[in-house]
């Protein structure tokens, strides 16, 4: 089988079944795991699936928050600043779940009386104890994968 066909039917399996091992992949298109891996590198390269340690899964895994928190760190750093210019003292904002939002929280100290209503976790620490700050964290399921 060459290469565009095997491309397509692992494409065609992932979909059926979410998650296909290597070895499930190899088995069935009578090809080796080294082959089968380089196939999935391509495919997670074009973004058309998400590979974990031995196999292949429909969703792509996000990145840890301490990942995505170096990506473009600076340009982050500088929203945050320009953001937290925009909030006056007694306003009431909410702040939601990620790495950019946490470069406003970040640069919230100079506010006074300020609400800040989040959804995540991170973002109450940053605040937590700070003068000026009434932080109220939303109710919901504690989630290890997100902010």
């Amino acid at each position: 089988m060459l290469q565009p066909e095997r491309l397509s039917e692992i494409r065609r399996m992932v979909r059926e079944s979410d998650v296909v091992t290597v070895l499930e992949l190899s088995n069935r298109l009578n090809v080796s795991p080294s082959t089968i891996r380089r196939d999935l590198k391509m495919l997670q390269e074009q973004g058309m699936v998400g590979r974990f340690h031995g196999g292949v899964a429909t969703h792509i895994p996000r990145a840890l928050f301490s990942e995505r928190e170096l990506e473009n760190k600076e340009e982050k750093r500088i929203i945050g600043i320009t953001a937290a210019e925009l909030i006056k003292d007694g306003d009431t904002i909410i702040l939601d779940a990620g790495t950019t939002v946490a470069q406003i929280a970040k640069n919230l100290g100079h506010k006074r009386n300020v609400t800040v209503v989040t959804t995540t976790i991170n973002i109450a620490h940053l605040l937590q104890g700070k003068p000026g700050f009434k932080v109220i964290l939303t109710g919901g399921l504690l989630s290890g994968e997100t902010d």
